[in-house]
């Protein structure tokens, strides 16, 4: 009705005050009121809202200003209370992933449950979105002391993230994925969510053929060795994964991805069908070791 379109109004005309200095000090105050108004707006009114509050945090300061001026409870309600227009969402999301940067802000999105909306755009959004949703949980879940591994875990981020790695080539996406796949896979609950991902050999071997990076391949070997120990032995043999490992034994790599390639190797001579290809591939570099 006619207050739909009265905030509609007025989130066009505040949306042209961001191009002012002042105006957009003056809407940084307000942060804090806008967001926590979103929850009970309608979806077109939502929709002049979010771009504002999204345009405000791209700047550092004004992130940890809208961190402290409680902006994150409203939006993980708005985000995981229902549906809204894609445009909305996108810009919601945008906001936390944003105030991911700040690691004082990172408990507060933790507390609020702000994982859960970024996995659902790291599953749903666009490869923009995707990249964006990669960079804040890692930030999250590598938050010291404030159990991001462990909430990223529980909110299924596992599966999501291999499945980015493995279909994504984006550099910042495969960089931060990676990171964040080794925190989580440092915790039980994180292993097992490693061990039942669907695509975590092809993501882990992907990983290790496009990249050139020795601390992404040392993490991607890290999870391989986790992988072999933890029943996807037959998924690794039959992807050509013990091919892939012994390259990574003496001469080649550093010794951090010597000893994963080494523990995974380990793993896959448990199953029997890998023996005559480590017996042909394996032998001389193990004895090298």
């Amino acid at each position: 009705g006619g207050g739909a379109e009265l905030v509609i109004s007025a989130g066009r005309a505040l949306l042209r005050l961001l191009d002012e200095p002042r105006g957009k000090q003056e809407l940084l105050e307000e942060a804090g009121a806008l967001a926590k108004a979103l929850p009970d707006l309608g979806p077109e009114s939502a929709a002049q809202i979010t771009p504002i509050l999204a345009i405000l945090s791209r700047g550092s300061e004004a992130q940890l200003a809208m961190g402290a001026a409680g902006v994150v409870p409203p939006l993980v309600q708005l985000l995981v209370g229902g549906a809204w227009p894609p445009s909305v969402s996108a810009s919601a999301s945008e906001v936390l992933a944003n105030l991911a940067k700040q690691p004082e802000v990172a408990p507060s999105l933790i507390r609020s449950g702000a994982i859960a909306p970024l996995v659902h755009q790291l599953q749903d959004g666009s490869p923009a979105a995707q990249e964006a949703a990669v960079i804040a949980l890692n930030q999250l879940i590598s938050a010291p002391d404030a159990g991001g591994a462990e909430a990223g875990a529980s909110a299924g981020v596992v599966a999501p993230l291999v499945a980015a790695l493995r279909h994504h080539a984006g550099v910042g996406l495969r960089s931060h994925g990676m990171h964040a796949l080794d925190l989580l896979a440092k915790s039980e609950v994180g292993k097992r969510a490693l061990a039942d991902a669907a695509d975590a050999v092809p993501a882990c071997l992907h990983v290790l053929a496009a990249t050139d990076e020795a601390a992404i391949k040392e993490q991607a070997l890290a999870a391989l060795a986790c992988l072999a120990q933890s029943g996807r032995r037959a998924d690794i043999i039959a992807a050509r994964g013990v091919e892939t490992l012994v390259l990574f034994l003496p001469g080649g790599g550093g010794r951090s991805s010597q000893l994963h390639a080494a523990r995974a190797v380990a793993g896959l001579a448990d199953d029997t069908s890998s023996h005559v290809l480590l017996s042909k591939l394996g032998v001389g570099p193990l004895v090298a070791m």
